[in-house]
């Protein structure tokens, strides 16, 4: 229950009694991020910076991502993660264990953990995955699409297509074609039509 301050204060008084140990930096620096102390984080994991291990590449990555969004250089920490020497861990017959188990579960043989560097396994698929994750581009700063330039004419079939086009008087209106108007026989004398020919008469109104 307590808060994130007082737990940094209490790790401080633990790192004393293993002081210089890798392990205290890296548990004292772990609460100090939590507690937002990005400085004194910094300062803790300075002397273990020449040569890094996998977890302090990624507190370093995540001190650079959460103190000032500098999610370009926590990414080329992470990706120094993966080929980053492994930490301490214990390992009982090649299995790796984040805590110490009195039997191992490989052979079966009792207090066959021990706390040593596990095998190299170029960082394995969940740091390879992390990698990758920090690596891609970040979804608040999506890439910008490629502007569309619209296509033009060449200048010689430009001018082709206006020649021959239809000129039109500035302000003239739409032009509208009427339907052609009936033939007009004319005014039909009285008698026999000529052959070949309807007789009509003309009446008018």
């Amino acid at each position: 229950g307590d808060g994130a301050r007082e737990r940094l204060e209490r790790m401080k008084k633990l790192a004393q009694k293993a002081p210089g140990e890798p392990e205290s930096m890296i548990a004292v620096a772990r609460a100090a991020i939590d507690a937002s102390d990005f400085n004194f984080a910094r300062d803790v994991l300075k002397p273990l910076l020449a040569q890094p291990t996998q977890r302090v590449c990624l507190l370093m990555a995540e001190i650079e991502s959460t103190e000032h969004g500098d999610h370009g250089k926590a990414r080329e920490w992470t990706a120094r993660a993966v080929r980053a020497r492994r930490d301490p861990a214990w390992v009982a017959d090649g299995y790796v264990s984040e805590r110490w188990l009195p039997i191992s579960p490989l052979s079966g043989r009792l207090d066959a953990f021990s706390w040593t560097v596990p095998p190299e396994t170029f960082g394995g698929p969940l740091l390879e995955q992390v990698a990758q994750q920090a690596l891609a581009v970040p979804k608040s700063a999506p890439a910008s699409a490629p502007k569309m330039v619209p296509s033009t004419p060449a200048p010689a079939a430009a001018a082709r297509r206006s020649e021959s086009a239809p000129r039109r008087k500035p302000g003239a209106g739409p032009v509208i074609a009427e339907p052609p108007l009936p033939d007009d026989p004319g005014p039909e004398l009285d008698g026999e039509a000529p052959s070949g020919r309807a007789s009509f008469k003309l009446f008018t109104w």
